[in-house]
């Protein structure tokens, strides 16, 4: 028998004892001891009388093995424990304290029982509020247990404990017997912690475990209960599961030490980090010059005799160029160093214990930093130092190359990727600008002193909004004062305060910045002038400290300084009452930017001035970060009006529009690649400003080789430039985070732009527990609750902002990277990674960065086919690049594939010269590897490319080489047939035979469509020639059905390319139908479509059909607009256009409307342009050139007769009727009205048997020589 008894001192503890004695009578013997009796002893305290049991706790058990249990008995006894918990999980129970000691082991009957239910509660039993009246503690109102067997619930303090809360101590306990040690010890408050964020060490880490054990311990220990085993039954079949594929133990991985044992981690290796520098000579001491520096948040990193550097971290503050130049001003004022010049340099940053980092960088000794004795600047900046400060107008310094000063004249041509203040270029705050416009108008207007915050995060464009607001308020309000400030980043020692600052400006009516300055004197009449004597005197001690007319000490200041912050609140009395007297004079406007940097009294001194019961015409806006409200929450409420504006990201389309301003010269950027930007720049105008900058700085925007027009390398998007901006933010987020949660973070970035906290795990697992010591879910939850990472629908993670992932990513060495990569890659191998999604594309990713070559071009092939197969060009194309770098030179064949498959994919997004260049390169291994079939595919394929181009020569000839290659070597597969056809057809198309053309390209349409999926794109490109053809020769009907089907095709299969050309190409369907206003809503949707897929010429030809079809209607004067555009766009892009077509419509439209020495001139820029590009018109071409010619001069009959025979035998579609129409018009001039009538009554006939929109213009026409008198 043995007793237990409730210690009297102990609250709660009889109820505790009676409630055991409850439990233990419910689950009974033998998994528990018997109860024989509860009662009192003596002396008054309880007593629990119950059964002695004799046998070992499993403490004993494993205290004698000093070590883990062998696998046969760690097999018994676990399932003596499911057999014995089983039973008390049944009787409706929870233990709540399992450990060692509680557990005792019968050998004779091989079962185990618990002792101590002290903590036992009712399964599902809510956790309530106790209150004073309860006899009882709640359970789980305040934890309790043992540290090392405790839940992670149990830790955080219970909500609820299921069994799954047991089914985690058991796994202590598994764990514990299996590598003879449980997985966390130390202090309680460390175990706690460790049970909450911490993954133990992999058993077999510790002893020879087998695997599928190892994996259901780990998954026993699972911080959050979901990932664990449900119920005991389920745990008893998973364990029987995991015995049963461990038929043999895998051999030890390592010694057995406690990881307290290990030895502590050598520190980090210098770090490298960008940061700002400031170069300068002193003669000051270097004590001093360190003082100096760290007033400002810098480091002195260098001295050389009278040569100083300092280093301006991230950490000390969000721009550390701004930083040093705020140093460079300091260091000047208070005379250590007449110039300095300030610079961005990447160094190695080394951490010391206890001590400042050390800086060390090559740079910090080279002459030509520091400013020389010749320079007439105080303050230099190399560009990098530019780029930082975006709102600072710098120009170059001439004798300098790549340095550059504060500019002192007037800017010059903007670069449209740096947003400067008054830059002209805002994009997207439309609404905002015109909704902060209207407010200061009512303002002004009403007499209502208003404070307006405009709250926007880092980058969302407060700064140019507020330049562009005050630009605006200057063009729009007149007899107003519009004044604009910005608050400096507080930094010890800075010479200028907001207080100060404002207070100047209200005394000195807010001139120009160097003009505000003055005597004691001045300022004390214009103080009176402003407030009236009695106010003034009252104030002035006030305004005298702050702008440094009395010294602290001063005898007129001794009394107001006695007390506390009452010089402070004179100060920003002072200040308000200026602000008002000054609105009282003239309306006033005043704009103070970075708010949140301002100190308390200046801001109480705009709400001083803002007063409801002043009546003024007073507006103020303050741009301020989201956290300015929480600091100031009454902020504004004693104005007569207040309104808060928010500023969130930039909309889509605004967006996009941002990034194809700052894009320029490019033009006709895809949409995709648009989208990719923005979203990458989470469309953010700061980030979108940086990205494009980088961009360009990477040599992404690049002129084509044969000059003129401007693209983007959109297959090496994905190669993110350096952003400085982005980087140092990036800095000071992980700079906040422990050092372990900044590993997780680390980790993550590796994972790509979007992933699972299950992935995040699977990759943890496959890595050392000394690298990555926290719980991966745990940690990716930190992360999440931190706003770093942002959860999305079905578990889906990502960064706040895609640029801060890559900087992230960026910080690890290039050892961690692919060491992690290379886990990635083994987890998303294994049978646990392969049910993710995007699997292919993560395998990738990771392959390519550990290192291994061969298998990630395998992948990106598989993946760049797969985009292709599904249309989605630009992701196909950049897929083909990774695919190419990765292959070696040696490997021919997939490097022709690539080849291939990238100049399949340019020429659809414009890059028609690179296209080709792709081809060439594949015809060159082809021909190496001796294959002959994929050379004639190649020449077919640029032979399509040429044509894209409207370079029909080449494109013939090509089709002509490559019937006879493929005659020759005997090729004869059914799509070789096919594209050999297609060619043929393609050809005499464009030379003008369109009866001849017909038979080819319907056999190559048939023959195509019995290949299915590999004659498809062959298909459509034949039905699209003679979608063009069937209505100019009747077969009206047979084209509306064509054009039905090949529509209904491509946007089943999402291609876009081959839409385009539809839309394009049914222009001539409605022109025979009679339907102009669908031809042009065709063409618009047209030119739209290009617009998206970044096809130039698309809107080049869209712009010149529209331009067409209303000048053949007779509409010249709406014509000439979209004439004017295809001209532009012909002149930039020579690609397009090889030969000048919209300079010959015009030349058309003037010929037609009687301009005829505008006419002529243009047909000599016509005559030019051909002679300097080397091509020539087509027949039908040169007779609309001739006709032109002929109307705008006085040509003979037999030259009219001429061009008549040769427009019957070249022109194509409405031309024959144009030039019947020149010619009558022609007869009119020369007052032949009898002959003019006879050959427009003749082209009126002929419209009525031919598709054209020429009708009412030829009637107009007649009408008009009918009108004429006779000569």
């Amino acid at each position: 028998m043995a007793i237990k008894v409730a210690h009297p001192e102990i609250p709660f503890a009889r109820a505790q004892l009676e409630r055991e004695a409850q439990v233990m009578r419910a689950i009974g013997p033998p998994t528990v001891p018997a109860v024989y009796h509860t009662g009192v002893l003596p002396d008054g305290a309880a007593c629990l009388v119950m059964q002695f049991i004799p046998w070992p706790t499993l403490a004993q058990r494993m205290a004698q093995l000093a070590g883990p249990m062998s696998l046969p008995e760690f097999t018994s006894r676990a399932r003596s424990l499911l057999d014995a918990l089983g039973v008390v999980h049944e009787r409706g129970f929870l233990h709540g304290d399992l450990k060692p000691e509680n557990i005792f082991l019968d050998d004779t009957t091989h079962t185990a029982g618990f002792f101590d239910f002290g903590l036992a509660r009712p399964v599902g039993d809510l956790i309530v509020t106790a209150s004073a009246d309860d006899a009882t503690p709640p359970l789980g109102l305040s934890f309790a247990g043992t540290a090392e067997y405790m839940s992670p619930e149990q830790c955080a303090g219970p909500q609820g404990l299921d069994a799954r809360s047991d089914l985690y101590s058991l796994g202590v306990l598994f764990y514990e017997m299996l590598t003879g040690r449980p997985p966390f010890f130390g202090t309680s408050v460390d175990v706690i912690q460790a049970h909450l964020s911490r993954r133990p060490l992999r058993p077999s880490e510790l002893a020879p475990v087998p695997a599928p054990l190892e994996q259901l311990v780990l998954r026993c220990l699972a911080k959050e209960r979901k990932f664990r085993p449900d119920a005991v039954a389920n745990l008893r079949r998973e364990l029987q599961e995991a015995l049963t594929q461990a038929e043999k133990p895998p051999s030890p991985v390592r010694l057995l030490v406690p990881v307290v044992d290990r030895p502590a981690a050598s520190p980090p290796a210098g770090v490298r980090r960008s940061v700002a520098v400031l170069f300068f000579r002193s003669g000051a001491n270097p004590v001093t010059v360190q003082r100096a520096l760290t007033s400002f948040g810098g480091q002195m990193v260098f001295h050389d005799g009278t040569r100083f550097a300092g280093a301006f971290d991230p950490d000390a503050g969000e721009n550390p160029v701004q930083r040093a130049r705020q140093a460079a001003e300091g260091l000047a004022l208070q005379n250590l160093a007449p110039a300095a010049l300030v610079d961005v340099a990447t160094v190695t940053v080394q951490r010391r214990a206890g001590g400042p980092a050390r800086y060390l960088s090559p740079i910090f000794a080279r002459q030509d930093r520091y400013p020389r004795d010749q320079d007439t600047s105080a303050l230099l900046l190399t560009g990098a130092a530019v780029e930082a400060l975006p709102d600072l107008r710098c120009e170059p310094v001439t004798e300098r190359d790549g340095i550059f000063r504060i500019a002192s004249t007037s800017p010059g041509p903007e670069d449209v990727t740096i947003l400067q203040h008054g830059s002209g270029v805002l994009v997207g705050r439309g609404s905002e600008l015109a909704e902060l416009l209207e407010s200061a108008g009512r303002a002004l207007v009403d007499g209502a002193p208003t404070l307006v915050t405009v709250l926007g995060d880092r980058g969302h464009g407060k700064t140019h909004l507020s330049a562009a607001l005050a630009q605006q308020l200057h063009m729009s309000l007149t007899h107003t004062r519009i004044a604009t400030w910005r608050a400096r980043e507080p930094v010890q020692g800075d010479p200028e305060g907001t207080l100060r600052m404002l207070l100047r400006g209200a005394l000195y009516g807010f001139r120009n910045e160097q003009e505000l300055t003055g005597s004691e004197t001045e300022g004390r009449a214009t103080c009176a002038e402003l407030l009236g004597p009695a106010l003034a005197q009252e104030l002035w001690p006030g305004v005298a400290s702050t702008l440094g007319w009395l010294a602290p000490g001063a005898a007129g200041l001794q009394n107001w300084a006695a007390a506390p912050g009452a010089l402070r609140t004179l100060a920003m009395r002072a200040t308000g009452e200026l602000l008002a007297a000054r609105a009282r004079r003239q309306r006033l406007c005043l704009i103070l930017d970075d708010a949140q940097y301002a100190e308390e009294t200046a801001l109480d001194a705009l709400e001083y001035a803002a007063l409801a019961e002043s009546r003024l015409p007073l507006w103020i806006c303050v741009f301020a970060r989201p956290g300015f409200e929480r600091i100031r929450p009454s902020w504004g409420t004693r104005a007569a009006r207040r309104h808060v504006l928010p500023l969130g990201p930039l909309t889509p389309p605004s967006a996009m529009e941002l990034c194809r301003t700052l894009l320029r010269p490019v033009e006709n950027v895809p949409a995709a690649a648009l989208e990719r930007l923005t979203e990458r720049a989470q469309r953010i105008p700061l980030f979108l400003v940086e990205l494009v900058r980088g961009l360009k700085r990477q040599g992404l925007v690049r002129q084509r080789a044969s000059g003129g027009s401007w693209f983007l390398a959109t297959d090496e998007l994905e190669r993110m430039p350096e952003m400085r901006l982005v980087d140092w933010l990036a800095d000071r987020e992980l700079g906040a985070l422990p050092a372990e949660l900044a590993a997780h973070a680390r980790l993550c970035a590796l994972l790509g732009p979007d992933f699972t906290a299950a992935e995040a795990e699977g990759v943890v697992s496959k890595l050392e527990e000394t690298d990555f010591p926290l719980d991966p879910r745990h940690a990716t939850r930190r992360l999440v609750d931190l706003g770093l990472l942002v959860s999305h629908r079905q578990e889906g993670l990502s960064f706040r902002n895609e640029l801060l992932r890559v900087t992230v990513e960026r910080s690890l060495p290039e050892a961690d990277r692919e060491r992690i990569h290379s886990a990635a890659f083994r987890y998303y191998s294994s049978a646990a990674g392969a049910a993710e999604r995007q699997r292919l594309p993560r395998l990738a990713l990771h392959a390519a960065a550990a290192g291994l070559r061969d298998e990630a071009a395998a992948l990106y092939i598989d993946l760049a086919e797969s985009a292709r197969g599904r249309h989605a060009y630009i992701e196909a194309e950049s897929t083909y690049t990774r695919a190419l770098e990765l292959l070696d030179g040696v490997d021919r064949r997939r490097r022709l594939t690539v080849l291939r498959g990238r100049g399949l994919m340019r020429y659809r997004v414009g890059r028609y010269e690179d296209s080709l260049a792709d081809f060439a390169g594949a015809r060159e291994l082809a021909r190496e590897i001796g294959d002959c079939a994929a050379e004639v595919d190649l020449m077919l394929e640029e032979a399509m490319a040429y044509d894209w181009i409207n370079d029909y020569a080449r494109s013939e000839e090509r089709v002509y080489a490559a019937q006879q290659m493929a005659d020759a070597g005997n090729h004869r597969s059914p799509l070789l047939q096919v594209r050999l056809l297609l060619g043929a057809g393609r050809a005499q198309f464009r030379n003008g035979r369109w009866e001849e053309c017909c038979e080819p390209l319907q056999e190559a349409a048939e023959r195509a469509r019995k290949l299915g999926d590999a004659g498809y794109e062959s298909r459509i490109v034949a039905q699209l020639l003679l979608g063009v053809i069937l209505p100019n020769i009747g077969r009206i009907d047979e084209a509306e059905q064509l054009f039905e089907e090949v529509i209904a095709a491509c946007t089943e299969r999402g291609d876009r390319l081959h839409l385009g050309s539809a839309i394009c190409n049914r222009r001539n369907l409605w022109v025979a139908r009679n339907d102009f206003q669908g031809a042009m809503l065709d063409q618009e949707r047209f030119m739209q479509l290009g617009r998206e897929l970044g096809m130039v010429g698309w809107e080049y030809f869209a712009e010149h059909n529209m331009g067409e079809l209303l000048y053949q209607a007779g509409n010249t004067q709406e014509a000439a607009s979209h004439i004017a555009r295809a001209i532009e766009l012909e002149r930039h892009h020579p690609e397009m256009a090889p030969r000048p077509w919209a300079l010959l419509l015009q030349a058309r439209s003037l010929a037609y409307t009687g301009q005829d020495a505008q006419a002529r001139e243009l047909l000599m820029d016509i005559r030019r342009t051909l002679k300097q590009s080397g091509a020539e018109f087509t027949p039908s071409e040169e007779v609309i050139f001739s006709l032109v010619e002929l109307a705008t001069r006085d040509a003979s009959a037999e030259e009219w007769d001429a061009l008549l025979a040769r427009s019957n035998e070249f022109s194509v579609e409405q031309e024959p009727l144009e030039v019947l129409e020149l010619r009558g018009l022609d007869w009119l001039r020369r007052g032949e009205r009898a002959q003019a009538r006879l050959i427009l009554e003749e082209a009126l006939r002929r419209a009525e048997t031919m598709p054209n929109v020429m009708r009412d213009r030829l009637r107009r026409s007649l009408e008009r020589a009918q009108l004429t008198p006779a000569a």
